[in-house]
């Protein structure tokens, strides 16, 4: 299980503190709770690069009329 803190700030105030939990199931009972960590964090940057790779990454898409048009 994973504990992150996070807080909602606007100017330097902060709004409200939110508390949330990661939970990862496995049915590997000898490996270290920080390597399924990894492993789990691996997969889901795995599962993001499929997305760009799958639909095009976001950063091609610039309102100019070329690339070198900067």
């Amino acid at each position: 299980m994973v504990r992150k803190n996070l807080s909602t700030e606007a100017a330097d105030l902060v709004l409200f503190d939110d508390v949330r939990y990661f939970f990862y199931i496995t049915n590997d009972p000898v490996a270290p709770a920080e390597q399924i960590v990894a492993l789990a964090n691996d997969r889901c940057n795995q599962e993001n690069l499929i997305e760009q790779l799958k639909n095009g990454a976001r950063a091609m898409e610039m309102p100019v009329d070329a690339l070198v048009s900067n």
